[in-house]
């Protein structure tokens, strides 16, 4: 028994060793990019300056996700406004065939170039 709470304590206390780390958000100085930039072997270096490159690494890949994030977001718009402009004129399209056509005055407000384009007899 005294074996597991001693490792429940060890477990614990790396934990919120961990977390704290996690937490920090200190960002490395040009200097010590350019010092850590030449190491071979990461293994060598002390855990501050692990932490630093680490957290280094995950703001250019931060960064990296953004703007490919951006540049989807970009596309996503342009091919989101080629649909609607899709939808409405199908839109268009069964609704000049149609001899009545019925709709709230919400959806009237939203497709006005629609019924613009259509020009029903009111």
């Amino acid at each position: 028994m005294l074996d597991f709470k001693c490792k429940l304590r060890v477990i614990t206390h790396k934990t919120q060793r961990l977390e704290k780390r996690l937490r920090e958000n200190t960002v490395m100085s040009d200097g010590d990019i350019k010092r850590l930039q030449y190491v071979k072997d990461i293994t060598k270096l002390n855990v501050e300056d692990r932490w630093k490159l680490y957290r280094h690494w995950i703001s250019i890949l931060k960064e990296r996700l953004l703007e490919k994030f951006r540049s989807l977001e970009q596309i996503f718009n342009s091919d989101a406004k080629e649909y609607q402009d899709a939808c409405q004129k199908l839109d268009l399209e069964i609704m000049k065939d149609s001899h009545v056509i019925g709709m709230t005055t919400t959806f009237a407000a939203r497709c006005r170039n629609l019924l613009k384009d259509l020009q029903p007899k009111i």
